[in-house]
């Protein structure tokens, strides 16, 4: 879906793209506009926005948005790759 705002169109895939930075208050008040605009004709996008929240509520509720102290080793994923196309 896309509509317009003094010509400005915002499509779903540009809903999901700007969901984090209207979810902090960053956007300017011209794309919050629209994006709420967006938000008010597609079911689907609400859905989408809201699913985004409970996920980052329940991410913060795991401590999983804390940055992990080491990065995942380069062997494990050569092999979990590996298994995965013998499958």
């Amino acid at each position: 879906m896309a509509e317009t705002l003094d010509g400005t169109e915002l499509t779903c895939r540009q809903i999901i793209d700007f969901v984090q930075a209207y979810l902090d208050g960053e956007l300017p008040p011209r794309e919050q506009t629209i994006f709420e605009l967006h938000l008010t004709i597609c079911p689907d996008c609400v859905n989408y926005l809201q699913s985004y929240q409970a996920t980052q509520a329940l991410s913060k509720l795991t401590g999983e948005d804390e940055p992990t102290e080491s990065p995942i080793p380069v062997d494990l994923i050569q092999a979990i790759l590996a298994a995965r196309k013998k499958t």
